[in-house]
């Protein structure tokens, strides 16, 4: 029976032994839950983290991608348009000097037909033919006092100097001044 107390004093050694390492291992068990969540919680945190930087980078990227697109975009449509406006004030340019060039030809056609007509002719013509050329003339006269008068203006209230001109020196003085107090008087 010693043998026996002593077994069993054994088996409750065991038993409360067991017991304890149960306990330690249930401990031990519910530390590991808490570490693994804390770590669950930090691997969540730091997954957040990373995810927001790798948005953060692609975003940046594309901004920068966007940027560099629309800034070619400005520049091409800015050249295009540069391009457009050499082009229209060529054209003008142009249109201006073919212009002048048709005036040119058909004043030298104008100024060679009166010479022959009122030169050459005029004693063949009647009066009514004379009578036509002279309002012709005429009118043809208040247009270009008009016009010398429009010119005279700008050419006054430009900055740009006109060297080689003079509408004085051209023999319309009197025709400008009239016309211009004709218009003051109206």
């Amino acid at each position: 029976s010693a043998d026996l107390a002593k077994k069993e004093t054994t088996i409750t050694n065991l038993k409360s032994q067991l017991t304890k390492k149960e306990t330690e291992i249930q401990q031990t068990l519910v530390k590991a839950e808490r570490e693994k969540q804390q770590l669950l919680g930090e691997t969540e945190k730091i997954a957040e983290q990373k995810a927001k930087e790798l948005a953060k980078k692609q975003f940046e990227d594309y901004k920068k991608t966007m940027d560099a697109t629309t800034a070619l975009t400005i520049k091409t449509i800015e050249d295009n348009a540069k391009k457009l406006i050499e082009q229209t004030q060529i054209k003008t340019k142009k249109t201006i000097q073919d212009g002048i060039t048709h005036f040119i030809r058909i004043t030298t056609d104008l100024d060679a037909s009166l010479r022959i007509l009122v030169v050459d002719q005029l004693k063949h013509m009647t009066d009514n033919q004379i009578k036509d050329i002279a309002l012709e003339i005429s009118r043809l006269k208040r247009t270009m006092a008009q016009m010398e008068l429009i010119i005279a203006e700008y050419m006054k209230n430009s900055n740009k100097e006109f060297k080689d001109v003079n509408i004085i020196d051209m023999g319309l003085e009197e025709s400008i001044i009239s016309e211009h107090e004709s218009k003051e008087v109206i």
